[in-house]
């Protein structure tokens, strides 16, 4: 971005600020004049340009305000899946001033685990949630109600706070919390728009859920640079192998397992790509190699926490020299390393700007076990507990044994980790049945109870 660009931006973004406040609704207003044709959401085969999602966002917010009275700084949850549609309800309840918390679209009253009690409403797409719980809101009879003469709510200055509900590091759902402050994470923002060559991409893709971290910052940083970006509710094979048939996408932003994939058919999807992002989860050496070796597509690999954000980057020429490595800190991030005489290993603990309200503004641990060498490259040595990644999400499989073990008709149970043949982490469980085993019954329980994962079964009767 040339120095003329950054100061009309910086200007365009103070100006709404004064307008909407330090909220979500004011970076969507900052980008709103982008011109259709070169930055827009597709969802499958619906487009929306960024001036429409705005109008679109503060007519949602009138109609929650004036139809349902959402008031500001109540406490709403969003379960819906990517697209459009999450984006509307989610810029329209930052204009409202709403404190928002993230969740699985097909979150259940199990899997929340009591952890809603203190909200005022659940707005969610009818994939699985739970709306006895509390007042709920269905997304789509919301867009029903929208029309071309639908009034828009007034700009109104207003904070808001954004939490994303994840298990972080103690193996039960947990809401990490973070004000909307454009100035917290200029740092942040300056490193990545930097090591990632950011302004050479003018198409993404982002493979990755909006309502987990890593992703809603995909869209959010994509949004704000007027990126084209192209997502879908069900981002598996079928459907990125679909687009990349018709669409030259630039930029891939994944989670690891999802390079194989990208490897397989690379001569069908990778021909017009310049890079891939990749985080979530650890970067296999063999991924990393066959990319850089086989292909001319820069491949990146960020580090970080629910709690922390991002806090590391490894750049092509980082992941050349050591294949293994998360990369260096990021700018503003500090460190500390404690050491675990049992474990012969070291625990990282991270402190920056962005984290997560921390009452203490001390160090936060990260429950991973890793190696500084001289140069100041991070390396994964394992875990401080038993919380594993797959597929860029956390999950413990002893908590998850106890659920399944909860069936009445499982004797017993043991969950695993598996690598697939192509290196991918999976999530197996084995499992000893009484005679009476029902199994249409008992994957209508997994699905009620652990909607988010997807487990393979070895069932003995």
């Amino acid at each position: 971005m040339r120095l003329l660009q950054k100061i009309k931006k910086a200007k365009k973004l103070a100006t709404v600020i004064a307008r909407h406040g330090y909220n979500l609704i004011s970076l969507l207003a900052s980008v709103q004049d982008a011109a259709p044709k070169d930055a827009f959401i597709q969802e499958g085969v619906n487009r929306i340009s960024y001036a429409a999602l705005y109008r679109q966002a503060l007519q949602i917010a009138y109609i929650l305000e004036h139809r349902y009275g959402v008031k500001p700084k109540q406490k709403i949850l969003l379960a819906c899946p990517n697209g459009i549609a999450f984006l509307s309800i989610l810029f329209a309840l930052s204009a409202l001033g709403c404190d928002i918390t993230l969740i699985h679209p097909a979150a259940t009253k199990t899997s929340l685990q009591g952890q809603i009690q203190d909200y005022d409403y659940l707005i969610h797409s009818g994939a699985g949630t739970v709306p006895d719980l509390l007042p709920a809101l269905d997304i789509q009879v919301l867009l029903h109600q929208l029309s071309a003469h639908c009034p828009s709510l007034s700009p109104r200055k207003c904070g808001s706070y954004l939490s994303v509900l994840s298990s972080g590091s103690q193996g039960m759902p947990k809401r990490y919390k973070r004000k909307v402050k454009a100035f917290t994470y200029y740092r942040p923002f300056r490193e990545l728009y930097t090591k990632l060559r950011l302004s050479e991409y003018d198409t993404t893709y982002i493979a990755l859920p909006f309502h987990h971290g890593y992703g809603l910052a995909a869209v959010l940083l994509s949004l704000f640079l007027e990126k084209k970006v192209y997502c879908h509710p069900d981002y598996n094979s079928h459907n990125i192998l679909a687009v990349a048939t018709k669409t030259p996408i630039s930029c891939w932003i994944v989670v690891p397992s999802m390079i194989p994939l990208l490897y397989t058919h690379k001569d069908q999807v990778l021909c017009h790509t310049r890079a891939i992002i990749s985080g979530g989860d650890l970067l296999e050496p063999l991924w990393t190699q066959q990319i850089l070796q086989e292909t001319k597509v820069r491949l990146y690999s960020l580090y970080g926490t629910s709690q922390n954000g991002i806090c590391a980057i490894a750049t092509p020429e980082d992941l050349r020299q050591y294949p293994a490595t998360l990369g260096k800190l990021i700018r503003g991030t500090r460190y500390k390393l404690a050491a675990l005489p049992q474990e012969h290993a070291e625990s990282l603990w991270l402190k920056n700007a962005w984290s997560t309200d921390n009452p203490n503004g001390g160090f936060i641990d990260t429950g991973d076990l890793i190696r500084i060498n001289k140069e100041g490259y991070l390396f994964y040595e394992g875990r401080r507990d038993q919380m594993r990644i797959v597929g860029g999400k956390n999950l413990y499989p002893a908590t998850i044994a106890d659920h399944i073990r909860a069936f009445e008709q499982v004797k017993t149970v043991s969950v695993s980790v598996r690598k697939d043949a192509q290196l991918r982490s999976t999530l197996h469980a084995a499992l000893e049945v009484h005679p009476n085993f029902d199994a249409k019954l008992f994957d209508q329980y997994i699905t009620r109870v652990l909607p988010e994962y997807t487990i393979h079964f070895d069932i003995i009767a």
